[in-house]
């Protein structure tokens, strides 16, 4: 399948978005693929962990639709 981005949330059950993005990036054909974490933390560690892993943006909740359409333009 082709997917434009990924809005990953660092906090799922049973795999977490950092978890979840490794694997992702391990796939050849979504090594490009825009991933931006989505979290309830605005802490720098968390984004730095974010990006540590391959995400390609960071995003506190709740989310500002201009701060994200920003991001998403920025990506393509």
């Amino acid at each position: 399948q082709k997917f434009n981005a990924v809005l990953m949330d660092c906090e799922m059950p049973i795999m977490n978005g950092f978890e979840a993005t490794a694997e992702i990036r391990k796939l050849t054909n979504f090594k490009n693929l825009p991933i931006i974490g989505i979290t309830a933390h605005d802490e720098q560690e968390i984004k730095r962990q974010c990006l540590a892993v391959g995400m390609n943006d960071v995003l506190t909740k709740p989310i500002n639709y201009k701060i994200l359409t920003k991001i998403l333009v920025s990506l393509a």
